[in-house]
């Protein structure tokens, strides 16, 4: 699924400089097969290069200095009152990294993450409106991978089923029709009470233990699954 997902965001990107900002890390050759998403580790990790490249590029305008963001059209620039600064998120960082997650750390920290939030949802916001290659969201269809793939190795379930369902707008776009109905069964079993009223027991193991990940050593899972196979029997 995250394999026709990465091949989903090539299609849709395609034509808007994506495929040349991946030319300047990987070979011609290999971008064709990044773009199609066949490829697999080399576009994971060449689309999580050009997210954290567009990504510091808004940081850049909404931490720099002279605390602006720059007009996309003329090059104007405006300022604003409330300026998330690197230190202040330097700071806050640093402080739940010694202190740890006590309550002053982290209202610290969440005062300068949602100040950073916020201006970054402006300047994207104002790409959206004047910029047609910004309304592909690429940042927004990356979210959605790491979203995935977080979901994946911590066994959340719910998070999961989130990711599940942000990926259905773009197979449908990419004309991934398959993966596009396919997901959206899937979805509709798991979510619309069908699973937890046909199969609960189940339903607790994905939801409570993670189960639905794949997981790469057997070590303490495989003795947890056995002793709950042996009580559910």
């Amino acid at each position: 699924m995250l394999m026709s997902y990465l091949g989903s965001i090539g299609t849709v990107m395609s034509g808007s400089g994506f495929s040349d900002a991946l030319d300047i890390c990987y070979g011609p050759n290999a971008v064709v097969h990044m773009i199609s998403g066949k490829a697999f580790s080399r576009a994971l990790r060449g689309y999580l290069l050009v997210d954290a490249a567009v990504t510091a590029r808004f940081m850049s305008l909404v931490t720099s200095g002279c605390a602006c963001t720059a007009d996309v059209e003329d090059g104007s620039v405006t300022q604003h009152t409330d300026v998330v600064s690197v230190d202040e998120l330097m700071s806050a960082f640093s402080s739940v990294w010694s202190n740890g997650c006590d309550s002053e750390g982290m209202a610290e920290a969440d005062e300068a993450l949602v100040a950073l939030s916020t201006r970054l949802a402006e300047v994207k916001n104002k790409l959206l409106c004047k910029s047609r290659t910004a309304k592909l969201q690429c940042l927004y269809e990356m979210d959605t991978v790491k979203m995935f793939i977080r979901a994946e190795r911590c066994g959340d379930w719910n998070l999961h089923l989130i990711a599940v369902t942000r990926m259905l707008n773009l197979f449908a776009a990419a004309v991934h029709f398959q993966y596009a109905k396919c997901a959206r069964l899937y979805l509709q079993s798991m979510h619309q009470n069908q699973l937890p009223e046909t199969h609960p027991w189940l339903h607790a193991q994905f939801e409570e233990h993670g189960f639905h990940a794949v997981r790469r050593s057997d070590r303490c899972w495989s003795g947890l699954w056995t002793d709950l196979v042996i009580e559910q029997e």
